[in-house]
């Protein structure tokens, strides 16, 4: 039986977020999950002032730009958090 594995990865670690039945499922949790991400780095973005929030925007403004794009099979945000699927085979026995 073939899943599909939903994960999030970056230079030092992997995260699985769920196992789904289909591509499908796979794609739209992928999503929200980049989405989810997005919206952290906005946030630490919007909250911080002055000199402090060039850096910040410096860090997370690449990070945004690089998973904003639909074309997850081309996403590159490393070394920082990349959500990602891939099709695994279940073996029973």
């Amino acid at each position: 039986m073939t899943i599909w594995l939903v994960g999030v990865s970056d230079c030092e670690s992997n995260s699985v977020i769920c196992l789904c039945k289909t591509k499908d499922v796979a794609i739209k949790k992928m999503f929200e999950k980049r989405d989810e991400l997005i919206k952290e780095w906005q946030d630490h973005m919007d909250r911080e002032t002055g000199q402090l929030k060039e850096s910040i925007k410096d860090l997370y403004g690449p990070m945004i730009e690089a998973l904003s794009n639909d074309d997850y099979q081309n996403w590159d945000n490393y070394p920082h958090d990349c959500p990602y699927i891939t099709e695994m085979e279940v073996v029973e026995g």
